[in-house]
């Protein structure tokens, strides 16, 4: 039996979807607080339902969503392992380009450019629900009052919606790896509350300007929408360095 209380974890997350994307969220976050360490099996589908307190379907659906995002992985024989990259690749990631002088400027353009390639995908391929999922952080992320930690979620789970239209674990892997590293290189890491400044406008209106598109399912103007989101990280404060 799990020595933690996931059923109450369960219970206070304010995820932002329907419950397979909160139980996700919560095995996320004992990924990534060392509960559920890398490489190790995760406890059965079964008992994870049973301490819960859902159905085993919820718990596959969940399981698959962090398959999508490269957290988990399917071993042989049966269940699932914690990916053994990771969850501290970004934060290694951001040490290292650091050390080596790379700047912002090309991590941003990095992204940037792979972005575009998964929001033409996504364009074919997104469903009306992960459109949902998006449409509901975004609620989150226009809310300037919002607790910093609802807003780095609900950004967490707005990507991790279109990320699974792209359907490759790949690009959820890289870019989970480049989001994390800005996070750091930026100084956001740093932050114990959220700070609002004008790029943080672009950032929201370029957001709400991609979820239009993909609605749309009009890849040219989500590249569009990717534009101003990369001028404004462009131009975005970098607070590791005040």
């Amino acid at each position: 039996m799990l020595r933690f209380d996931l059923k109450s974890r369960l219970e206070a997350d304010a995820t932002t979807g329907g419950l397979s994307e909160r139980i996700a969220s919560v095995i996320q976050g004992c990924i990534e607080e060392g509960e559920f360490p890398v490489g190790k099996r995760l406890p059965p589908e079964r008992e994870l339902a049973e301490v819960m307190g859902v159905s085993r379907t919820s718990v596959r659906s969940a399981i698959q969503k962090l398959k999508t995002q490269g957290l988990v992985s399917a071993i042989q024989g049966g269940g699932t392992r914690v990916a053994d990259h990771l969850p501290l690749a970004g934060e290694a990631l951001a040490r290292y380009a650091a050390s080596h002088g790379e700047d912002l400027d090309a991590l941003i353009d990095m992204r940037f450019t792979l972005d575009c390639w998964a929001a033409r995908r996504a364009a074919k391929t997104i469903t009306d629900a992960q459109l949902d999922r998006m449409e509901r952080a975004l609620v989150v992320m226009q809310d300037l009052d919002a607790e910093r930690t609802q807003v780095l979620r609900a950004v967490q789970d707005y990507r991790s919606a279109w990320g699974e239209a792209v359907g490759s674990p790949i690009f959820a892997f890289v870019d989970r790896s480049i989001a994390d590293t800005l996070t750091h290189l930026t100084g956001v890491a740093l932050q114990q509350k959220r700070q609002v400044f004008p790029e943080t406008r672009l950032l929201i209106q370029a957001a709400v300007d991609f979820h239009a598109a993909l609605a749309a399912r009009d890849p040219e103007a989500a590249v569009t929408a990717l534009e101003l989101h990369k001028r404004a990280m462009l131009s975005y404060p970098q607070l590791a360095q005040d």
